[in-house]
């Protein structure tokens, strides 16, 4: 008699542990999702730092060489 009620909940439990385990699997994929989105916008980002860091050395170089062109100052 007890073999027969353990023997009727093991099909229940595997099947709500599949179901358990596919939930699971639908949010790390969700998560996964969100994750490389948010690494497309930070790689945007960089670009955009290193783009504005470009022009800020180009605009300092001549910045240098507009001031300094008089002075005969070397600036290391």
């Amino acid at each position: 008699m007890w073999h027969e009620k353990f023997l009727k909940v093991i099909p229940a439990a595997i099947f709500l542990f599949c179901i358990l385990e596919i939930f699971e699997m639908v949010l790390i994929i969700a998560d996964m999702n969100k994750s490389e989105k948010l690494e497309a916008e930070i790689t945007n980002n960089l670009n955009v730092l290193e783009s504005i860091a470009i022009l800020l050395n180009e605009h300092l170089e001549g910045m240098r060489l507009e001031h300094f062109k008089d002075k005969k100052i070397n600036i290391k």
